[in-house]
């Protein structure tokens, strides 16, 4: 093995090496994640579920409506004012995205 081939062959291990460090150190950093990531895992799987289930919302929110009709209205202006909100950011979002400032 000639002078270059040992240099390239320690280049490689280093940079193995450091590979592995790396790889640790966001094991690492992630660790610090997981309940978030785990929480965003619980969330998505409800909102699965309530899309494949429409009826069920659609009776919880009869059952609201009946057993506590001003409880029921309350919650759907929230519901109506987060939508709204939500619409209003995406559209801020997209023109932000358009003009490149994103």
């Amino acid at each position: 093995m000639n002078e270059r081939e040992q240099e390239l062959q320690l280049r490689k291990q280093q940079l193995l090496a450091e590979s592995a460090r790396l790889r640790d150190e966001l094991a690492r950093q992630a660790a610090a994640w997981e309940p978030l990531f785990g929480a965003a895992d619980r969330l998505r799987a409800v909102w699965v579920w309530l899309r494949a289930h429409p009826g069920a919302v659609l009776g919880a929110g009869a059952a609201l409506v009946v057993w506590r009709p001003r409880r029921a209205f309350r919650w759907a202006g929230r519901a109506l004012t987060m939508w709204r909100v939500y619409l209003d950011l995406k559209r801020r979002f997209r023109r932000a995205m358009a003009r490149g400032e994103v």
